[in-house]
């Protein structure tokens, strides 16, 4: 108990907090915002959002173009930064169009 006291003082929460953290089946962040009070995505969100990112990434390789080339790794970190902010903004969107009555 001692070693989750030490834990839970490194991260600035309480035990109590800290066990229901673990007891489920979650990644721990430490760093984690304190307004994180967003809704999670569902499967069919995450699917909706891969397949536009695809789209995007599809038409910039197209016409869009204009004959140049991108790197590989160009492209993979235009891919995470587009996916981080399709996420966030998907998730602030279910939180601002959702009526009250289903919010939990």
């Amino acid at each position: 108990m001692q070693t989750f006291e030490k834990i839970a003082r490194g991260t600035k929460t309480d035990v109590d907090t800290l066990l229901k953290i673990l007891d489920g089946d979650q990644p721990i962040t430490l760093n984690a915002p304190a307004s994180d009070d967003l809704p999670a995505l569902t499967q069919r969100d995450e699917r909706q959002i891969a397949k536009d990112l695809e789209d995007m990434l599809h038409s910039l390789k197209g016409s869009a173009a204009m004959g140049e080339l991108e790197d590989e790794e160009d492209m993979e970190l235009l891919k995470a930064s587009l996916l981080q902010a399709m996420t966030l903004s998907k998730r602030i969107a279910k939180k601002k169009f959702t009526p009250k009555k289903y919010q939990k």
